[in-house]
């Protein structure tokens, strides 16, 4: 058995650990020429830091981010819409790290042998035969027993096997930052997200002096902004919510602040054919609002390694890999962009308060660890 794992992100990295673990040939190709520090921050809920812990680097990947002791969702104000979770946070494994993406995709690639990974390979073309799939890239042609297609919501992979397949946008675009301050009490290890008018803006630090943060708004998709104009437009933009959202906006330079519209993809049938299988955002990307992109790409990567190395048939691995992963797929799928459309709409962000009031502790935190299970 050879494992070609199309893209060398989040997903493809986890990945290739993860068939690295369980003694799987495998090799991951990556387009892009050199790893840059591209991105902000991310989340790594409970999920992403147990798979992280079962391939031996949870410990480094702790050291390199920011331990997030509270998570609250405020009102313009930066009042909390309920009291803390961080009793919640602390007990019942519940722990998040707050870490820059591109640290985080650096300390997994230098976990993969050399041998093992190439830079600058662009998939162009795939063919599937009875006993190997061959990828033709940029500069090569490689054969193997299985091809993962890890690369990305803007997946070539996918393209190929599925060219039905459709992006959905939610209306909503997101401009992502780095502040290089520290965040002042109370804030210094919290997470925060303040839901105004049509508009949400929130915040995490991922190290002792650097903050991430990002603005929401409904917006048309394509979009653009003037690297010189687009600090002023969001400070005019977003004027009704308290500190510390100027003074982030104000240390982070306008040419760093990154402007994404905000997709997922229409549900698949199916995520695999043949000898290939879809894994992370190439299957089911989602919206970011429950914070789960990364981790369920994290997740395929765990499951996917484990039903590779109790059989080989392709067909029947990824049939059981997609029957494992599809309830909860499509919950988060489905549940993200119920929370981020609610979220900017008066009577659904009424609603959202209501239940974030009146839903007692014990019931957040069962959901929690619902959405945080990983099966050993």
């Amino acid at each position: 058995m050879h494992v070609i794992i199309a893209g060398g992100g989040i997903t493809g990295l986890t990945t290739a650990l993860a068939l690295e673990k369980m003694g799987i040939s495998y090799h991951v190709y990556e387009k892009a020429p050199q790893l840059a520090e591209v991105g902000a921050g991310i989340w790594l809920a409970p999920n992403a830091r147990k798979v992280l812990d079962w391939l031996g680097i949870g410990e480094e990947i702790r050291s390199a981010g920011m331990l997030i002791n509270e998570v609250a969702i405020a009102n313009e104000k930066m009042q909390t819409l309920r009291p803390s979770l961080d009793d919640t946070l602390r007990s019942g494994d519940i722990q998040l790290i707050a870490i820059h993406r591109a640290r985080l995709q650096e300390i997994l690639y230098q976990q993969v042998p050399s041998n093992r990974k190439t830079l600058g390979a662009s998939l162009k073309n795939l063919h599937q035969d009875a006993d190997k799939v061959r990828v033709h890239f940029s500069d090569r042609i490689v054969e193997g027993t299985h091809l993962l297609g890890a690369d990305g919501i803007h997946s070539v992979v996918r393209a190929h096997l599925f060219p039905q397949a459709q992006l959905r946008y939610s209306g909503q675009t997101c401009w992502r930052g780095l502040s290089p301050i520290p965040l002042p009490e109370p804030w210094t290890q919290a997470a925060r997200e303040a839901w105004g008018h049509h508009r949400r803006f929130g915040f995490t630090p991922i190290a002792p002096n650097l903050v991430y943060w990002f603005a929401v708004m409904n917006a048309p998709a394509g979009g653009q902004d003037q690297p010189e104009n687009v600090k002023s437009t969001l400070l005019s933009e977003f004027s009704a919510f308290s500190e510390p959202m100027h003074m982030l906006l104000e240390a982070t330079p306008g040419a760093n602040i990154i402007r994404h519209d905000l997709f997922d993809l229409n549900r698949l049938d199916h995520w695999h054919q043949h000898r290939t299988c879809l894994l992370g955002d190439a299957a089911h990307a989602t919206t970011p609002n429950m914070g789960q992109g990364g981790a369920q790409g994290m997740e395929d990567a765990y499951y996917i390694s484990q039903a590779l190395a109790s059989d080989s048939n392709p067909e029947q691995v990824f049939t059981a890999f997609e029957n494992r992963r599809r309830t909860k797929v499509d919950y988060i799928v489905n549940n993200s962009w119920r929370m981020g459309k609610m979220a900017h709409h008066s009577l659904g962000q009424a609603i959202l308060k209501t239940i974030l009031k009146w839903t007692p502790s014990p019931v957040l935190t069962r959901q929690m660890q619902s959405v945080y299970a990983l099966d050993s």
